[in-house]
């Protein structure tokens, strides 16, 4: 999947059969703040939203960013997955 990372409009892209799933972030004092996930419903279930927070992580790593989960998609998949808790950051 060829994920974009769109800093016009901050946020993470993925073009699926002409339909835009998005993470929007923004950044602050070397922490990337993730806000919101939109997946169409359509596009919902198959693995779209895991694929953006995937380029967010890598993106934030090659910063040497912290990372803010702020939306629901993220705070979870990152509440359950502790092997990303040394990238996690507060503001």
């Amino acid at each position: 999947m060829n994920v974009k990372n769109n800093t016009d409009k901050s946020r993470f892209e993925l073009n699926v059969m002409n339909k835009i799933c998005y993470l929007e972030y923004s950044i602050k004092l070397k922490h990337i703040i993730l806000a919101h996930t939109e997946v169409p419903v359509e596009l919902v279930g198959q693995g779209f939203a895991k694929e953006l927070l995937f380029n967010a992580i890598d993106f934030a790593k090659s910063k040497n960013f912290k990372i803010i989960p702020v939306c629901k998609f993220s705070e979870s998949y990152l509440n359950k997955h502790k092997e990303y808790n040394d990238i996690r950051g507060d503001l």
